[in-house]
């Protein structure tokens, strides 16, 4: 599904960010706490997956029963559900399920923090800088 068109502006954004190997890797760094190395995304209507050979991570797009099929993976240890979103809480369907919640800024953050690009290693001491006015004869 690569020529996928989702109809929410926010799915759209998401699908585009995760073209890029830094967000992906970063990603699944922030969900499993490992490197892992050849990663693929497969875009779906209800869902976003990446894996390889040892983890496969869910991106929950929506809520109801077209999410029932994710209910075979809940036993391997190497199937993780995230969302962005806290809306999955009351997912009747999805009560045996644990599907972590993720922050975008907390997903930002390991970017920033990790790249090795030059321009996003700016953007990271630029969240960090803290400058300070000093000047004399201030008057109010």
């Amino acid at each position: 599904m690569n020529g996928l068109i989702y109809e929410r502006k926010e799915h759209q954004t998401l699908h585009w960010l995760l073209q890029s190997t830094e967000f992906i890797s970063n990603l699944v760094y922030l969900v499993c706490r490992r490197e892992h190395q050849n990663l693929k995304v497969i875009n779906g209507l209800q869902s976003i997956e990446i894996f390889n050979d040892e983890v496969k991570i869910v991106i929950l797009l929506s809520v109801g029963a077209a999410n029932r099929a994710y209910l075979k993976f809940k036993d391997r240890y190497d199937v993780h559900f995230i969302v962005f979103s806290n809306l999955y809480q009351d997912e009747s369907s999805l009560n045996d399920l644990y599907i972590r919640m993720i922050s975008l800024k907390e997903w930002s953050d390991v970017i920033l923090r990790r790249s090795k690009n030059e321009e996003i290693r700016r953007l990271y001491e630029l969240s960090n800088l803290k400058i300070k006015v000093s000047g004399d004869n201030w008057y109010r």
